[in-house]
């Protein structure tokens, strides 16, 4: 049989399309996956081994420890005295001696046991016993004549004592006829030397005093304005008639004032009286008295000067609104800025331009207030008395002195106070003769 061909395939192989980008992160983070699976395998075995070694070591650490701790020997537990020293040491602390204290445990144990102790007395009974006499001796006596002893003893006698006479011829006594004389020594006159003649000498000491002689101080006149307000009074004008009315009024309260005080006056009398005294009161609400009355004060009823009011603003500012931090930052320069801006705007609001608080006084306060909210702790604790002056003087001559240009520089930047401080330096002519302080606190 004749083989059938093999039929050719028509059908063509499916080409594979190119994976798409979904598929592609899809593999990307399968990858990663796996490869982060495997690095945490890798490390969690390696712990694994790291732990089985330090667990060996820590067992065998503790069969060590197990070991030393058995041949260590414990501590016994003490044993408590028993009631026999406890009862002795009762005893002798109350001041018994061992002995007693032994006498009495005995008795003690023995009334516990139920062995009641019988007192025994032992009583000694004396008996009388006769004695035999003795049989008496009988000694006979006799006197024998004994012969004497014959004792010898020696005895110094005394020297015999002769006396004998000798006949002694008696020799002529002649009289003295002069009585001998004496030669008397010369008296030998030491010359003593002469005393040493004390000479005074008289040293005049001129002591010069030194004279200091101080200049004479340069008095600096300020003028202070001191202005008195006296009320005015006001000129009214009285019409005859009033003038008349009040002339009867007050004739009439005379009148009746005397009867109640003097009754017994006469009437004529009376009656002049009261007429003088209407005419004396209005004689005097006639005149018209001339009144000067000053110009309006710079400061109404009820109103605070310019200077008080900056004050008060730029103190509210520094107390309440500034930041803490901000405010540390400021130096005195920024201080006295802010005051004379804050001064500037409130006259130029209020219309006032007259000074009514003294430069002193400003100065003063805006010290004060410097060093209480804006200087710090540690600048204050290292301040002198004369770095405090120094900074008194140097507000009071920035007060005093022309401050136009920094009052325009300040208007054309909107305010002396930004968050950014910067310091402001003011260049200023000096005049003969005025000294010119130095900022004593430039930043602090």
């Amino acid at each position: 049989m004749a083989k059938k061909k093999a039929k050719k395939r028509t059908s063509k192989r499916k080409v594979s399309k190119a994976p798409t980008k979904a598929v592609r992160k899809q593999l990307k983070t399968l990858r990663t996956r796996s490869t982060n699976a495997i690095k945490a395998r890798k490390k969690m075995g390696v712990a694994l081994a790291r732990s089985a070694k330090d667990q060996k070591k820590i067992n065998a650490e503790l069969l060590k420890l197990k070991s030393d701790l058995s041949r260590v020997k414990g501590k016994k537990s003490k044993k408590q005295l028993n009631e026999y020293n406890l009862f002795m040491r009762r005893q002798l602390l109350k001041g018994k001696t061992f002995n007693q204290a032994v006498k009495l445990w005995k008795r003690l144990r023995n009334v516990e046991a139920g062995k009641i102790p019988t007192k025994t007395r032992i009583k000694t009974v004396v008996q009388k016993v006769r004695v035999k006499s003795k049989p008496k001796v009988i000694v006979k006596t006799r006197r024998i004549k004994s012969k004497p002893k014959i004792i010898t003893r020696r005895i110094k006698s005394k020297p015999k004592i002769i006396i004998r006479t000798r006949k002694i011829k008696a020799k002529s006594v002649l009289e003295p006829t002069s009585k001998p004389k004496r030669k008397s020594k010369k008296k030998i006159k030491r010359k003593s030397a002469p005393k040493p003649r004390v000479k005074t000498r008289t040293r005049t000491i001129v002591k010069t005093k030194t004279v200091v002689r101080k200049s004479e101080p340069i008095i600096k006149y300020r003028t202070r304005t001191k202005i008195v307000e006296k009320p005015g009074v006001k000129s009214t004008d009285v019409s005859h008639a009033a003038l008349a009315e009040l002339a009867e009024r007050v004739a009439r309260e005379t009148v009746e004032r005397i009867e109640a005080t003097h009754p017994k006056q006469p009437p004529v009398a009376l009656d002049k009286l009261a007429e003088k005294v209407a005419l004396e009161t209005v004689h005097k609400m006639g005149k018209t008295e001339t009144t000067v009355r000053t110009n309006s004060t710079r400061t109404g009823i009820g109103e605070l000067p310019s200077e008080e009011m900056a004050y008060r603003m730029v103190k509210v500012y520094f107390e309440e609104l500034a930041r803490t931090g901000f405010k540390r930052q400021m130096s005195l320069d920024d201080l006295v800025d802010a005051f004379i801006y804050s001064w500037y705007r409130v006259e130029k609001q209020l219309g006032r331009k007259d000074q009514c608080i003294h430069n002193e006084e400003t100065a003063y306060r805006l010290v004060n207030l410097y060093f209480i909210e804006l200087a710090r702790v540690g600048h204050k604790r290292t301040l002198n008395l004369d770095e405090l002056l120094n900074a008194y003087f140097y507000v009071l001559d920035r007060l005093g002195k022309d401050n136009t240009e920094l009052i325009h520089r300040m208007q054309a930047a909107k305010g002396p106070i930004t968050r950014t401080t910067t310091t402001t330096t003011t260049t200023e002519t000096k005049k003969e003769g005025t000294p010119t302080t130095a900022n004593p606190f430039g930043s602090v």
